[in-house]
């Protein structure tokens, strides 16, 4: 079959359209993942490598690497972050310091055109339309020109609770005014993706990563969260009782 990116029919491999460093985030020693899904009788899957596809050759899969480390390192071996409070003295968001918002920017945009191309079930509800090509284009490049593009951004939260209670929830598009955006979560961060002709609104643009500028994400209460519901709702069904809560 043809690699997705290139085109050519070469041998495909196993790759991970969600780097496995972050399942690592989320198991304990010793620990096999096990994928759960909100579909009726459909039961949990033991995923010992996390979740990857057949779409890149070798060579293109070696692309995805350095995009794949640096937002690893950023988002969860970053030793520079600090809290922001609020006047009652809560913490209602966190600074990251500086990045390299290109390569950043690139990691959520090559993510999630891996998540497009995936056949797998965790990645139903992505799908980019023409932006799959373009994106594409932005990866052969290198990612050259990607922070002049108006078509993407990315703006960061994060849950007040482990990763590990988080967890990995499906990739989703979610419109913010009206503003086409995909949500992406990964080690306790949930990020929104802007993927639309149309320029982002206030507030959120002052949220979105800038060269130059510190990432801010936005400190999110994980028990008053909808994602906790849908996690709670998926543990209830019948299929995933022996999973626990």
């Amino acid at each position: 079959m043809p690699c997705k990116l290139c085109g050519e029919n070469k041998k495909l491999v196993d790759s991970h359209i969600i780097p496995r460093s972050f399942f690592a985030e989320i198991t304990t020693a010793g620990e096999i993942l096990r994928q759960i899904a909100s579909e009726d009788g459909i039961y949990p899957k033991r995923s010992p490598k996390g979740v990857y596809d057949n779409i890149l050759c070798a060579d293109c899969e070696a692309r995805f690497s350095h995009w794949d480390d640096y937002g690893y390192d950023f988002l969860m071996r970053n030793t520079n972050i600090t809290e922001i409070q609020g006047p009652d003295g809560a913490v209602i968001a966190v600074n990251l310091g500086e990045c390299d918002a290109n390569l950043l920017l690139m990691f959520f945009l090559s993510l999630i055109w891996r998540a497009h191309h995936s056949a797998h079930e965790m990645f139903t509800g992505v799908d980019l339309g023409p932006y799959a090509d373009r994106i594409a284009d932005l990866i052969l490049k290198d990612g050259e020109g990607t922070l002049d593009d108006p078509h993407y951004a990315v703006a960061l939260s994060r849950f007040n609770a482990p990763a590990e209670l988080t967890g990995l929830l499906n990739p989703q598009r979610a419109e913010y005014d009206g503003i086409n955006h995909y949500k992406v979560y990964l080690g306790g961060y949930m990020a929104a993706l802007k993927v639309s002709n149309q320029p982002g609104l206030y507030p959120y643009t002052e949220f979105y990563i800038r060269a130059g500028m510190p990432v801010v994400a936005v400190v999110r209460n994980f028990n008053n969260s909808k994602e906790l519901k849908v996690i709670g709702k998926m543990l209830r069904k019948p299929e995933n009782q022996d999973v626990g809560l």
